[in-house]
């Protein structure tokens, strides 16, 4: 893989030609897909839902097709307010498919979750083209060992997950540099490709600068706090900064 990249969209979309120049097959999670060179692409929209369609409509450019998980108990959007509904409307008219980004923390026990889950599957269900696809919001250890969630298909069940090279750009790594990418495209592994919405911007920015934008673009004072709270990049930030960033 190219190592001349950046978090920019023109970037992304590089990323994306190599692997179709290396003949991979986008299949969205659940599919069912067994044979040929698969590549699932993946996105968890964790803060930043005004980054969805510009990442979703280069997918969809060149042929590809993805699955967008969204929380549907965010503290920064609103799965059912008007703006969200629209996007998550045209990922479908794309042919994405759309699924539900699960905070297992927020849960007593493992049956708690499950009808939650349940529950707001029902009411969304109800008016946002939504699958039965699941993927968790930054997941205890034991979430990534093949747990059932009954009538769904997990984003971290084995053969999305440790059955193939699972590529993340979590905590903004930068993916592309890593050797196991190139080596997996060299021997015709299957692939996860996850990314978030929040990295990447139409020119990539600094970590800082980043906060600072989507600080301002999402109008929330919420983000800054968020952003600390569960982003490695932003945990550090001094407090001076996230209250000046809050003032923009």
């Amino acid at each position: 893989m190219k190592v001349d990249l950046d978090f920019s969209y023109r970037s992304y979309e590089k990323i994306l030609r190599e692997l179709i120049n290396n003949n991979y097959v986008c299949s969205l999670i659940g599919d069912g897909e067994t044979t040929g060179k698969l590549l699932y692409l993946r996105h968890d929209v964790d803060t930043d839902f005004l980054g969805v369609l510009p990442l979703a409509t280069i997918e969809h450019s060149l042929g590809l097709k993805s699955t967008w998980y969204f929380l549907p108990d965010c503290p920064i959007y609103n799965m059912c307010s008007d703006n969200l509904r629209r996007i998550i409307r045209r990922l479908s008219e794309m042919g994405h498919q759309i699924g539900l980004h699960i905070d297992a923390t927020q849960y007593g026990s493992f049956q708690e979750m499950v009808d939650s889950i349940e529950s707001q599957y029902a009411f969304l269900s109800s008016f946002l083209p939504i699958s039965r696809t699941l993927s968790f919001h930054k997941p205890a250890s034991w979430l990534l060992n093949d747990v059932t969630i009954p009538n769904w298909v997990n984003a971290y069940q084995k053969e999305y997950y440790s059955d193939v090279v699972y590529v993340s750009d979590s905590n903004r790594r930068e993916f592309w540099k890593e050797e196991r990418l190139s080596r997996a495209i060299d021997e015709n592994r299957l692939l996860t490709l996850l990314t978030h919405p929040l990295w990447w911007k139409k020119v990539s920015l600094s970590s800082t600068e980043l906060f600072e934008y989507t600080c301002k673009v999402l109008g929330c004072d919420a983000v800054g706090a968020y952003l600390k709270a569960t982003c490695k990049v932003y945990s550090q930030l001094e407090p001076h900064l996230l209250v000046e960033t809050n003032d923009h």
